[in-house]
């Protein structure tokens, strides 16, 4: 009896840890529902006026001045709400931008920007790019995908890296279009962001080009490199608990492989088509590997590809410091060279 009884705590213990352990490691690169970092550093953030905050202490409280835009200045600047494209019941609502225009009729080429994981249009990343191409004659179009920011939210609550969210920049897509359906369109997005932008453009031939900084290719690679460096031996026990969660839990979402994935949307683009893949050297947080596979794929299907890998050489060590979505601020001007170099090559002001 005593052997039995053993047995069962022994076996409640390994569950409960288990899943425990699932939950943590889901919560960690796929839900949404803990605080957001726009909710705790970026909240007070304009397109006027806006601080850097980073776990780097090299950039931390860094502002970049030169891409703030003056109030009295010619632009037009408005919040605005449109639908996803082929919204479904559950995603009835709206998604939420920034849209800067030169004018009320403008008809310049324009801009989707599409922000990373866990943060929104008013983040310091996405104001630094939009700022950036408007200050260079693009109008601009800075979303928050679902459930980021003020867009709607899904009963998961849960990034998809692109599966779903790439059906948000459509929208802009469709929306920008519908304002003018002369003008051309791009798109940009970081990190979460990138994923989405190349899952995007690739599903819309409309997109004149696409520009990523530090992109996620792959979700199931990203998965399994952060749950290794928690421990190389727990990987095994740390992934298989993760989808144990899932299934018990569905309401918690779903889990990669995704249909839509950026690796696969890469594969398909072709038609040389151009795409820029920016990345840091460095990064520990999204590998550099994950531009150089998508960069790959996307080649192999005959698109037009640039990769540039920057070298970001900090004064001194530091540790805590991921150099993830880093190259704007680094060498701002020279990433802004690059950015804007790339769309008017592929996409020029008239």
């Amino acid at each position: 009896m005593k052997v039995v009884r053993s047995a069962l705590i022994c076996t409640t213990l390994f569950a409960t840890s288990w899943l425990i352990l699932g939950l943590v490691a889901f919560a960690l690169l796929f839900s949404l529902r803990i605080p957001l970092v726009e909710e705790m550093y970026s909240s007070g953030n304009t397109i006027y006026n806006y601080t850097v905050f980073s776990p780097c202490k090299r950039f931390n409280n860094h502002i970049s001045k030169d891409y703030f835009l003056k109030e009295d200045s010619e632009h037009h600047f408005q919040e605005v709400y449109f639908n996803s494209r082929n919204s479904t019941t559950e995603e009835n609502g709206l998604v939420h931008g920034y849209l800067l225009t030169h004018s009320n009729t403008s008809t310049r080429p324009a801009i989707v920007v599409v922000h990373g994981f866990r943060v929104s249009v008013k983040f310091w990343g996405p104001l630094i790019a939009s700022n950036m191409l408007f200050l260079n004659g693009y109008d601009v179009l800075s979303i928050s995908v679902r459930n980021h920011g003020k867009s709607f939210r899904t009963k998961s609550v849960t990034t998809t890296y692109g599966h779903a969210e790439h059906l948000d920049a459509l929208g802009a897509f469709d929306f920008l279009n519908k304002m003018n359906s002369s003008r051309p369109i791009a798109i940009s997005g970081a990190s979460m962001g990138g994923a989405t932008s190349l899952v995007a453009f690739a599903k819309e031939e409309g997109f004149k080009a696409a520009f990523l900084d530090s992109p996620v290719c792959d979700p199931v690679d990203l998965m399994t490199y952060h749950y290794g460096s928690i421990a190389e031996f727990l990987k095994p026990f740390i992934i298989n608990g993760v989808y144990s969660v899932s299934k018990i839990l569905p309401s918690l979402g779903t889990l990669p492989p995704f249909k839509d994935s950026p690796s696969e949307a890469a594969s398909t683009i072709g038609n040389q088509r151009p795409i820029y893949f920016d990345h840091a050297i460095s990064d520990t947080l999204v590998p550099l590997e994950h531009s150089k596979k998508c960069a790959k794929l996307a080649s192999a299907s005959g698109a037009n590809v640039t990769e540039y890998y920057v070298d970001l050489k900090a004064s001194e060590p530091d540790s805590s410091c991921p150099d993830h979505c880093l190259t704007s601020i680094d060498d701002s001007k020279d990433f802004e060279k690059r950015i804007v170099q790339f769309f008017k090559e592929h996409m020029p002001l008239e």
